[in-house]
């Protein structure tokens, strides 16, 4: 499928319907993609001992991999949870038993409200889906300096190869909302998923090809200190191409997320 970029989702409605909306959204970009939590469940105080203390979330698997959880929160001077007994005005992003909780601000305005409160909350989601590689940009954007720039974006990378299953997930903070920063993977480290083990790509073009040509090998390298770690076969090393655009191969359109990487779109 196509690659989306900047698709906002921006609803007047009440707490559960929006997430309901998002849930939606993103399980039916992709079969792969799944979410073990329902809404109805979790904003329903009756079904949870804890009552109204209860924290919503939502855990998110791609491929059958934990990925990462969305959770009701609060900013204010701090990174906080919020029960359904609290307004929220955002949604935490923690990815595995990892500390640090991400703020995606789900709202055009300060404030917040009770998950029963009908009013508008907004997500901005890009996203990159084929059968071997998801890249999921889900949080709030916000005016800053006359340029539109991405507020607290949490954005993930789901990467297959040919034997192990790779993942990188970022934060991203008043950075330009631009196709070229939200797609680009160039610098990021990815891990083969349980393992303790990094790299970051580096190319094999050491030279520009003339324009209208490509040259490119069906699989990206990840070294770490000179050492060569993994390949990704589902990323391809390519000659220097444009960022965010759209490049055909022999199987198809391919789209540049890198200075010297492609992937199948």
């Amino acid at each position: 499928m196509p690659a989306t970029f900047g698709y906002v989702l921006n609803m007047y409605d009440t707490e559960i319907n929006f997430i309901t909306t998002l849930v939606n959204y993103l399980t039916e970009l992709d079969t792969k993609i799944t979410c073990s939590n329902d809404p109805d469940d979790e904003f329903d105080p009756s079904k949870w001992e804890e009552g109204t203390d209860h924290v919503p979330e939502f855990n998110f698997s791609i491929d059958g991999e934990y990925f990462f959880t969305l959770k009701r929160g609060y900013i204010n001077y701090g990174v906080y949870e919020s029960p359904l007994s609290s307004i929220a005005r955002s949604y935490l992003v923690l990815n595995g038993n990892t500390i640090q909780q991400i703020n995606m601000n789900h709202q055009n305005a300060g404030g917040g409200w009770n998950y029963t409160d009908a009013n508008t909350r907004i997500f901005t989601i890009s996203d990159i889906v084929n059968d071997k590689f998801v890249l999921l940009s889900i949080g709030g954007t916000t005016v800053s300096n006359a340029n539109y720039n991405c507020k607290f974006t949490f954005n993930s990378i789901y990467a297959k190869g040919s034997s192990k299953k790779y993942s990188s997930i970022y934060a991203l903070s008043d950075v330009a909302f631009e196709k070229n920063t939200l797609f680009n993977i160039s610098a990021r480290t990815f891990s083969p998923i349980g393992e303790n083990v990094n790299g970051t790509f580096t190319s094999r073009f050491s030279y520009t090809c003339p324009p209208g040509t490509i040259d490119y090998i069906k699989s990206s390298v990840y070294l770490n200190d000179g050492q060569k770690q993994f390949e990704i076969t589902s990323i391809y090393d390519s000659t220097t191409v444009a960022i965010g655009d759209t490049v055909s191969l022999k199987d198809g359109p391919y789209l540049a997320v890198g200075t010297n990487q492609l992937v199948k779109v």
